[in-house]
């Protein structure tokens, strides 16, 4: 593992650990400080991927994000995994209630190929962020709606097993990236 990726590790960790005590002091004043995401409509391309926000102020919210994704295309087979932190950002001044946001987000992927008998895999690094709406009820239910961009380190070929190359179809470079996402904040 390469030291960048061991000081994100370790950075990732210090924030989730620094956003759960916050949390836990935005809870105990009666408000609403956990939010858990899910991304159903990705299951239609074969990935699924979440949340969990800790409000960490009255505008900011810091947690961890995961994305999983296996998928047929054409002749390959492509599944990665990202794991990574994201911070959202509040414009109308309030994380657990309705309004807009940006969501700034950074981890690592891996990503695994295998086409024409061929199989490789590569890791690498991922920053990214959205622009969204979110839209809470009093139960805790919500919707969030974002789009933006992502950039991934990963080169576009893999080395394979045999000696030769693959062609990486996505995570890599820019990408555009979005979420319409079900959550509950409780």
């Amino acid at each position: 593992m390469k030291r960048s990726q061991i000081i994100l590790l370790i950075g990732m960790f210090a924030v989730l650990g620094v956003g759960r005590v916050y949390a836990m002091e935005s809870e105990g004043s009666g408000g609403k400080g956990v939010n858990i995401r899910v991304n159903p409509l990705g299951l239609v391309l074969g990935s699924l991927s979440g949340d969990v926000d800790f409000r960490v102020s009255d505008k900011v919210t810091v947690g961890p994000s995961i994305g999983y994704l296996s998928a047929n295309f054409l002749f390959a087979e492509l599944s990665g995994l990202g794991i990574g932190v994201r911070a959202n950002y509040y414009l109308s001044g309030d994380a657990m209630n309705t309004g807009w946001y940006v969501g700034p987000s950074a981890g690592l992927s891996v990503v695994s190929v295998r086409a024409l008998g061929s199989q490789g895999s590569q890791a690498g690094m991922y920053i990214g962020t959205v622009v969204g709406r979110q839209w809470v009820w009093e139960n805790g239910l919500n919707v969030n709606l974002a789009f933006g961009a992502s950039w991934y380190s990963n080169g576009d070929t893999i080395q394979a097993d045999n000696g030769g190359t693959i062609s990486v179809p996505f995570y890599h470079g820019f990408q555009p990236s979005g979420e319409i996402s079900l959550g509950y904040a409780f």
